[in-house]
């Protein structure tokens, strides 16, 4: 899946019991049991591989008629993490095609809100001369908020964050972006 790079990474289970403790309050049943065996069930996943499970439960679930599932799986959409992500090619603030989806998804999600708005914060990888990199993302966020304009989202919701360069160890892949925030 090229439009989703993250989906082919190992799946991070470092705060898996948090994640579904706050679904179950939501509505998710998960059971006690379910959510202390997470962490093991994860190892050796990849996202995709996680998120094919959540999805094939909820559907086990849904056709068992739970209520409280149904209620879940409609109000969940607004993820406690970024809205989206807008991945970059090395040294490019070029908007890639794939941007649409981050892109439709913060959009729709202040179509909803009157009063919300968007934070958005570039990323640098560690590679390079950091000061050109912090200019690299912020291009990047300036990229993302063009398309967000063109969207239809007015200026006026949309604050730019500082850019933020990663150190230490990590994917540079991943660390080439722009995250879509609800703003706090």
């Amino acid at each position: 899946m090229p439009a989703f790079p993250w989906l082919d990474r190992p799946a991070r289970v470092d705060d898996i019991e948090a994640k579904m403790t706050a679904l179950r309050k939501v509505g998710v049943p998960y059971s006690d049991e379910e959510i202390k065996g997470a962490r093991k069930a994860l190892e050796g996943k990849t996202e995709l591989e996680a998120v094919i499970a959540y999805l094939q439960g909820l559907g086990t679930a849904l056709n068992a008629g739970k209520p409280a599932v149904a209620a879940a799986a409609q109000t969940a959409a607004p993820a406690a993490d970024a809205l989206g992500k807008v991945f970059f090619e090395v040294g490019s603030s070029a908007l890639p095609a794939d941007a649409t989806a981050a892109v439709n998804t913060a959009a729709e999600f202040l179509k909803g809100k009157s009063d919300a708005k968007l934070d958005l914060t570039g990323y640098t990888d560690k590679s390079g001369d950091v000061e050109k990199n912090l200019e690299l993302a912020k291009e990047r966020a300036k990229a993302v908020r063009e398309a967000l304009k063109a969207a239809g989202v007015p200026e006026d919701r949309i604050n730019m964050k500082p850019p933020v360069s990663i150190t230490g160890s990590g994917d540079n892949a991943e660390a080439r972006r722009v995250e879509l925030n609800p703003a706090s």
